[in-house]
């Protein structure tokens, strides 16, 4: 179960780390008011890399009390970021499938929801 955290944690990280490095390199004009063009704002980001900080630290020092938290904790991050991609795919493009982004990520909290159901229960 902990590699599966120390993964989700990562994965957090990257993606907050992602955010903030392209926020900086483009002037974004914010045509849409929408949930996804603000989930990628500094606060949003900062959230994302101390959520993932604090996944990889329940998994590095086998917090087990910490670890179902973690796993909860970052399927509901992946299932809001998927649900906002996904509402702004049909906004944008009026299509679910135009962009891949939003399965991804709904792809990442399937495999975080199969590993807490599957994963060791000690």
């Amino acid at each position: 179960m902990n590699h599966s955290v120390l993964a989700n944690g990562i994965e957090l990280i990257m993606l907050g780390a992602f955010f903030i490095v392209n926020s900086f390199r483009f002037d974004r004009p914010d045509f849409f008011n929408m949930i996804a063009t603000h989930l990628d704002d500094p606060p949003f980001t900062v959230v994302l890399i101390i959520a993932g900080t604090i996944c990889v630290m329940a998994a590095v020092f086998n917090r087990s009390g910490l670890l179902r938290w973690c796993l909860i904790g970052s399927t509901f991050i992946w299932m809001i970021y998927g649900c906002a991609f996904l509402i702004k795919n049909i906004e944008l493009w009026g299509s679910a499938v135009s962009n891949l982004d939003c399965w991804f990520m709904f792809a990442v909290a399937l495999r975080t929801i199969l590993a807490a159901w599957a994963g060791d229960t000690r």
